[in-house]
């Protein structure tokens, strides 16, 4: 035990002085195999998650894989319940799945201001529970329970009193696409992606054809 802590070579023959000699260079060959073996432990050492508080991750601003939305369905500028906005969260949804996932925070504006959801739940007649089941049924509704399950968690977080919802998507095995409205009313399935700090549609064929057989 000590010879090996010691790393002196465990053959008996270099321990004679006649082969003093032989003893340093095998020594020295063990030294080295056990400094390049430490070695390589370290630079295969994973570097530490360091996870970020809501507040933090606010103040980092929108990105590739971070989003604000001020509300679900509450339109602020018109102050009216604007279903419009639900299919704007679910198409961010879609182009985090079909990128490199990401996380969506709701009741928060462009600005960083907190503005909770008090109306959604008034628009909602109910509460977190009620806004909670809702979002997941318009997700599941479009791109399955099955979906919405495996690949959506769901936190909630009071600052200055509001409280926001954080929406993970996680990154997806398989792509999705959405299903809109055209402007003469015409269902049409859209392929959104996260470019930049926007969600965007590619809209050319083989473009997404060839973006599908990277990414997936």
């Amino acid at each position: 035990m000590y010879l090996f802590k010691a790393y002196i070579p465990n053959d008996p023959e270099l321990w004679k002085i006649d082969n003093y000699e032989d003893f340093l260079v095998k020594r020295r060959t063990v030294l080295s195999e056990e400094l390049n073996s430490w070695l390589d432990g370290i630079t295969t050492m994973e570097a530490p998650e360091i996870a970020l508080s809501i507040e933090e991750l606010i103040s980092e601003g929108e990105s590739s894989n971070l989003e604000f939305k001020s509300s679900l369905r509450w339109d602020y500028v018109h102050s009216s319940i604007n279903n419009k906005l639900e299919n704007v969260v679910l198409k961010t949804v879609a182009a985090f799945n079909n990128t490199d996932g990401g996380v969506l925070i709701i009741g928060v504006d462009d600005g960083h201001n907190i503005l909770g959801l008090d109306r959604d739940y008034e628009s909602l007649n109910g509460d977190r529970d009620k806004f909670e089941m809702h979002l997941l049924q318009r997700i599941s509704n479009k791109y399955s329970t099955d979906y919405a399950t495996k690949n959506i968690s769901i936190k909630f977080h009071i600052i200055n009193d509001r409280e926001i919802c954080e929406l993970e998507i996680a990154k997806g095995a398989s792509s999705l696409y959405t299903l809109v409205k055209n402007k003469d009313g015409q269902k049409e399935e859209k392929f959104y992606v996260r470019r930049g700090n926007a969600s965007v549609e590619i809209s050319n064929k083989s473009e997404i054809e060839n973006y599908i057989k990277d990414r997936f």
